[in-house]
């Protein structure tokens, strides 16, 4: 009997050309773990490429968002101070100079918004 596979010691089994796969089982279980995980990491990079693509579209989407909704914002801030401004108008136009006194400070702080508001804008995207 030739083909024999080595259990223990020297105890033979027949078991013709598979004796050599037999007595190396543990070093083949190696290389395909290798081989399996080489795949996977080509796989896990693959993906971590994507997800970092997403990310930063999704970044520049948000940046983009934000800045719509600054100047939509400013805007309005705008269009309320030109109404006030109006108001103040009015107001002097009918000699009523406490009313429009009154009216200034709240003025003042709409336009220290707008213009805090443009500051911040601009040095987000310095």
């Amino acid at each position: 009997m030739g083909d024999s596979l080595t259990v223990r010691g020297d105890s033979k089994i027949g078991c013709g050309q598979w004796g050599f796969v037999i007595d190396h089982l543990g070093s083949l279980a190696s290389v395909i773990g290798v081989i399996v995980s080489a795949v996977g990491l080509g796989w896990v990079v693959i993906v971590a490429r994507g997800a970092r693509s997403a990310a930063q579209a999704a970044e520049k989407a948000t940046t983009e968002a934000r800045d719509n909704i600054g100047r939509n914002l400013q805007l309005i801030d705008l269009e309320r101070s030109i109404a006030l401004i109006e108001r103040i108008k009015l107001l002097h136009s009918i000699e009523r100079w406490e009313s429009a006194l009154e009216l200034y400070p709240v003025l003042r702080t709409m336009i220290s918004a707008i213009i805090a508001r443009i500051s911040l804008a601009y040095l987000s995207h310095i």
